[in-house]
C-alpha cells in the first residue's frame, strides 16, 4: 500500500515538490485516479521519469487534466508507455509542448488513434518529425483522421514523408490544402497514388506545380480525366508536353478547350496526332489558330474533317499548305468554302 493511500484532495496538494519527487514507482502507482487529479501542475512537474515509465497506470493518465498534461516535459512525454500515450484525451494531446510531439517515439506515434490526432494543434503538426510521419503514421486510419487545419499544417519535407498509403489516406479537402511547394516534392509513386477524387480537389495553383517528370511518368490517364477545366487551364506548355498521348486523347474536350492557346502550341506532333474528332470539334478558333504548320500536318484526317468552318478558315497559310493530299481530300464542301482566298491563294497546293 502506498504512503499516500486513503490521502485527501487536501493532504495530496500539501505534498512538496520534494516529497513527489521521492515517492517510490510503486507509492505512484498506488494513487487513485481521483488523487492524481488533484495533483498540482508543480507536483506533476515534480514527478521523475522513472515513476512515469513504470508508476503510471492508463487509469492514471486518464485522469490527468488539460493543466497537468500542458506541465508534461519533454522528458516525461518521452517516458510515457505506448499504452499510456494510447490513453491520453484527445484534448490533453492537444495541449502537450510541441517539443513533446517532436520527441515522441516512433512506437509512441504509431499507436495515436484517429480519435486523438484531431486534437494536436497546427504548431504540433509542424513539430511531428519526418521520421514519424514516415514510420509511424502508417495506418491509412490516422492519415484520414487529420483535419484541414492540420493538413495545412504539413510543412513540404513532411508530406514528402508520408507513404503513398498515408497520402492516398488524405481526403480530398485536405489535399487541396496542401503548400504547393509540397506539392512540387512529390515523388513519382506518391503523385501515381493520388485518387481521383484528390486529384479534382486539387488547386490550380498546385496543379500548376506538379513537376514535369511526374506530369510525365506519374499521372494516370483516369487522373488526367478527373481533371477540371479551371485545373486543366492552369496546365503549363511544358506540362502539357510532357503528357503522353494516351493521356492527351484522354482529356474531357471542355478540358482541351480550356487549355491556352500558347499551350495548344506547345503540344508535341504525336499528341496532335492523337486527339479524337471530339477535341479537334471543341477547339476554339484562338487554339485553332494557334496550331503550327508541324501540328497541322500531323492531324488525323478524321480530325481535319472535324475542324469547324472558321477554325479551318483561321489556319495560318503555312498550316494549309502543310496539308497533305489524304487531308485535303478530307476537307468537305462547307470548310472549303470558308477558307479565305489568302488560304487558298498561299496555302492550298495542287499536290
Amino acid at each position: 500500500m502506498g504512503v499516500a493511500s486513503g490521502w485527501t484532495s487536501a493532504q495530496i496538494q500539501a505534498m512538496t515538490t520534494q516529497f513527489v519527487a521521492s515517492l517510490e514507482t510503486g507509492d505512484v502507482a498506488d494513487l487513485t485516479s481521483s488523487q492524481v487529479s488533484w495533483l498540482t501542475t508543480k507536483q506533476i512537474a515534480a514527478l521523475n521519469t522513472n515513476d512515469i515509465a513504470l508508476g503510471l497506470t492508463t487509469a492514471q493518465v486518464q485522469a490527468l487534466t488539460t493543466a497537468q498534461a500542458a506541465t508534461l516535459s519533454s522528458a516525461q512525454v518521452a517516458a510515457l508507455s505506448t499504452a499510456n500515450i494510447a490513453a491520453l484525451e484527445s484534448a490533453d494531446l492537444g495541449v502537450l509542448r510541441t517539443s513533446a510531439i517532436a520527441g515522441l517515439t516512433t512506437a509512441q506515434m504509431s499507436v495515436l488513434t484517429s480519435a486523438q490526432l484531431p486534437g494536436l494543434s497546427s504548431a504540433q503538426i509542424s513539430a511531428l518529425t519526418t521520421a514519424n510521419l514516415a514510420n509511424g503514421l502508417v495506418s491509412t486510419a490516422q492519415a484520414a483522421a487529420l483535419t484541414t487545419r492540420q493538413a495545412a499544417a504539413l510543412s513540404s519535407a513532411q508530406v514528402v514523408a508520408l507513404s503513398t498509403a498515408s497520402l492516398n489516406a488524405i481526403g480530398s479537402a485536405d489535399v487541396a490544402v496542401l503548400k504547393t511547394s509540397a506539392i512540387a516534392g512529390l515523388s513519382s509513386a506518391q503523385v501515381g497514388a493520388l485518387s481521383t477524387n484528390q486529384v479534382a480537389a486539387l488547386t490550380s495553383a498546385q496543379i500548376g506545380a506538379l513537376s514535369t517528370a511526374n506530369v510525365a511518368t506519374a499521372l494516370t490517364t483516369a487522373q488526367v480525366v478527373a481533371l477540371g477545366s479551371d485545373q486543366a487551364a492552369a496546365l503549363t506548355s511544358r506540362q502539357v508536353a510532357a503528357l503522353s498521348t494516351a493521356s492527351v486523347a484522354a482529356l474531357e474536350t471542355v478540358d482541351l478547350a480550356a487549355l491556352k492557346s500558347n499551350v495548344i502550341a506547345s503540344l508535341t506532333t504525336g499528341q496532335v496526332a492523337s486527339l479524337t474528332s471530339a477535341q479537334v470539334i471543341g477547339l476554339s478558333t484562338a487554339q485553332a489558330g494557334a496550331l503550327t504548320s508541324a501540328q497541322v500536318s500531323s492531324l488525323s484526317t478524321a480530325s481535319v474533317a472535324a475542324l469547324e468552318t472558321a477554325d479551318l478558315a483561321l489556319l495560318k497559310t503555312a498550316g494549309i499548305a502543310a496539308l497533305s493530299t489524304a487531308q485535303v481530300a478530307a476537307i468537305g464542301t462547307a470548310q472549303i468554302g470558308a477558307l479565305t482566298t489568302a488560304n487558298i491563294a498561299g496555302g492550298l497546293t495542287t499536290a
